[in-house]
């Protein structure tokens, strides 16, 4: 068999996806059957603050697609943190920071479910919301200000180890921008350490009021996405009418371009979410875009396989060995942490595992 399983996912049963290399590359033993022995990780109960913090929630946005397409901007490119990637998550809290006048239903979900399932299976994630009025206005930003650092201070005492996601959709990402360096309350830096990514989504401070961005310590861990047109982020969209809607009313710049909805449509959520799983995994920015030509490491995913990652980095699925040769002992690793004795020469392979794809000879 040639390395074509397809990634395993928590719960489902990889296929082969391409066909088989030539004689001379074929494995030969046996490939484990995907079905028998693979262990499903059990996911870890959400635990309940204890102190006054926000309250949990695991309601989420129920995407309802806009009337028409419209384009996207590309996330912002963000940087490596010299020595973030020393930094071990084996617990992730993923806590998402509503957006002005966003529903209670399901909220959160069209932004924090693609990242879970990016995440590596071996992995304990826990998600929750953090309860504040969401209004735009300087007292309201603040109290969402407080309300994010309070929970974030308080978690960190009780479980030092564990490690944070910031999510934040428009005002939610002001609130997090706030609360890592431009608003009253501040996370310390024994908080701001384990924090492992920060993902943002239509956040108004990349048009108005600068001074309050993510601060430079934290921007190399920060994958900031705005739609094209969305007047609450995209600085190149016109200015005339976004300073005439800030003035008149938040409410007013609130169009098609800046919804939910939108985002996942449009496909700008699952490649954050990708980006986000790959800073989670590394320490590091690694763009799957430019991952192949680049060297840098390729967060697995479910459905990937060594001949597709070939195909898309040499153009070539026969030389799926460059990659397994270049990770053999992680690949191996990762097989039996998920009860296999072995990989079957790359045939397996399991989403969350980071995969340097050599530069093309």
């Amino acid at each position: 068999m040639t390395p074509g399983y397809a990634a395993f996912a928590q719960t489902e049963e990889p296929t082969p996806t391409h066909e088989e290399p030539t004689p001379e590359e074929t494995p030969t033993h046996e490939t484990p059957t995907p079905t028998e022995g693979t262990p499903t990780p059990t996911p870890t109960p959400t635990p309940t603050p204890t102190q006054e913090t926000p309250t949990p929630t695991t309601t989420t946005v129920a995407p309802v697609a806009p009337s028409s397409p419209l384009p996207s901007v590309p996330p912002v490119e963000p940087s490596s943190v010299p020595g973030d990637e020393a930094l071990v998550c084996h617990d992730i809290v993923i806590v998402y920071v509503r957006g002005f006048n966003e529903p209670d239903e399901n909220l959160g979900k069209w932004a924090v479910d693609p990242l879970v399932e990016k995440l590596s299976p071996s992995t304990n994630v826990k998600t929750l919301t953090i309860d504040w009025p969401a209004l735009p206005d300087r007292g309201n930003l603040d109290r969402g200000n407080e309300a994010l650092v309070d929970y974030l201070e308080s978690e960190h005492r009780q479980h030092p180890d564990e490690c944070f996601v910031l999510v934040g959709y428009s005002l939610g990402a002001n609130v997090i921008q706030d609360s890592l360096g431009a608003g009253p309350n501040v996370v310390s830096a024994g908080v701001g350490l384990r924090i492992r990514a920060i993902e943002l989504f239509g956040n108004p401070y990349r048009r108005f009021d600068s001074p309050r961005s993510t601060p430079p310590e934290y921007r190399g861990r920060t994958v900031d996405t705005c739609n094209e047109n969305d007047l609450l982020c995209d600085p190149t969209s016109s200015i005339e009418v976004g300073e005439a809607c800030q003035a008149a009313d938040l409410g007013s710049c609130v169009t098609p371009a800046h919804l939910a909805p939108t985002y996942v449509r449009e496909g700008l959520v699952e490649e954050a979410s990708r980006e986000t799983a790959c800073i989670v995994a590394t320490g590091q920015a690694c763009s799957t875009a430019v991952a192949a030509t680049q060297g840098l490491p390729h967060p697995v995913v479910p459905g990937d396989t060594l001949w597709d990652l070939a195909v898309s980095a040499y153009g070539d699925g026969t030389k799926w060995r460059t990659i397994y040769d270049a990770n053999r002992s992680l690949i191996e690793a990762a097989a039996r942490d998920h009860g296999h004795a072995s990989s079957n020469n790359g045939d397996l392979i399991f989403p969350g595992t980071a995969l340097v794809v050599p530069p093309a000879a």
